[in-house]
């Protein structure tokens, strides 16, 4: 699986609650499975945190750049065998 990074530096938003995706998705099976645990009409947006870049383009695909060579450099540390 390939890694890429954002090519924009447009502000990122993320979800205070870090299990919301796994929260979503168990709302759904429930839902589909007939488990009404939540009125899933009366869902409420989720609060989130919203923050911009502070370097510059060039610094960010320096660091990443340095980023991808490290974890290359990672592949095969262990050789134990499983």
């Amino acid at each position: 699986m390939a890694v890429t990074h954002r090519e924009n530096t447009e502000s990122s938003v993320r979800p205070v609650m870090t299990e919301l995706t796994s929260l979503g998705a168990a709302m759904a099976a429930g839902s589909a499975a007939g488990i009404e645990v939540w009125n899933m009409d009366s869902i409420k947006p989720v609060p989130c945190d919203s923050f911009k870049p502070r370097i510059s383009e060039d610094e960010r695909d320096q660091r990443y750049s340095k980023w991808k060579m490290a974890v290359e450099r990672s592949f095969n540390w262990d050789n134990s065998k499983m």
